[in-house]
């Protein structure tokens, strides 16, 4: 059985300019210190903009084997990539 489930990241940085394809990268963790980055458009067709400081609801999924799936794509992310976890001392100060 899938369990529907929302994961909350706080957006701690964005690429001042795009890549080839008119991606910002997005960097952003969560306060249990799973770090992803992803690319989004900022054009003015993928409203809301993220910026640094902002929290995003992130859709995910669970499995019956407590396998997590974020669901990038309903979001418009392309390229997600995970990172390794931010030092306890940037958690803390990200959330403070």
């Amino acid at each position: 059985m899938i369990r529907t489930l929302t994961l909350e990241f706080r957006i701690v940085a964005v690429t001042d300019k795009p890549n080839s394809f008119g991606l910002h990268g997005h960097v952003m963790i969560n306060r249990a210190g799973e770090a992803w980055e992803v690319g989004r458009s900022r054009g003015p067709w993928n409203n809301p903009q993220w910026n640094k400081g902002d929290d995003i609801k992130v859709p995910a999924s669970e499995d019956d084997h407590k396998r997590v799936t974020l669901h990038w794509e309903r979001l418009s992310c392309e390229i997600p990539r995970r990172l390794p976890p931010p030092p306890d001392s940037v958690i803390r100060s990200v959330f403070k």
